[in-house]
C-alpha cells in the first residue's frame, strides 16, 4: 500500500508471455478453509482461461497488515482501489482489471467501482446490494 503496509495476496497467472487481464477478489475471506478449497480451482480455470485471478485479504484479515475494525470504511474501499492499480501497474498485467466479490467482497466491490479506479473494467458483485440500509443482513430494513 503507499503508506507502506503490506495486503497478503494469491495469484494464479496464465503460461503466458503476453500481459493479460487481471479478476480481483478483495475480501477478509483468504485464508478461511471455504475460500481456499475454492480458490484453488477457481484461479487454475481463470489462468487456464488466459486471465490472471489475484485474492487479497483486506488490512487485518487473514496475514495481511493493519487492523480490522469496521466493514466498508473508507481506508478499506481506499485500499481496494489501490490494490486494483498495484495488479494493472504489474509487467503481466495488460492495464485491465475486473472486481469479483461474494458477500463482503460484493458489498466493497460495488462501493470502490463507486470511487471509479482507472484500471477497474468490470464488476462482478453477488450477494450483495447497494443499499445497506435496506438490504443488508445487519440492517434487513
Amino acid at each position: 500500500m503507499p503508506d507502506g503496509r503490506r495486503l497478503h495476496a494469491r495469484l494464479w497467472r496464465p503460461d503466458v508471455a503476453q500481459p493479460v487481464g487481471a479478476v480481483l477478489s478483495y475480501d477478509p475471506y483468504p485464508n478461511q478453509w471455504l475460500t481456499r478449497a475454492v480458490d484453488g480451482p477457481h484461479g487454475r480455470a481463470l489462468a487456464d482461461a488466459g486471465i490472471a485471478y489475484v485474492r487479497v485479504a483486506i488490512a487485518g484479515s487473514g496475514d495481511s497488515d493493519g487492523v480490522l475494525r469496521d466493514e466498508y470504511l473508507a481506508s478499506e474501499l481506499q485500499d481496494g482501489a489501490d490494490a486494483i492499480a498495484w495488479v494493472a501497474a504489474q509487467p503481466w498485467c495488460n492495464g485491465r482489471v475486473g472486481l469479483r466479490g461474494l458477500s463482503w467482497g460484493g458489498f466493497n466491490a460495488l462501493q470502490i467501482a463507486a470511487l471509479q479506479p482507472p484500471a477497474l473494467a468490470a464488476v462482478v458483485s453477488a450477494c450483495a446490494t447497494d443499499d445497506r440500509y435496506v438490504d443488508d443482513v445487519h440492517y434487513m430494513g
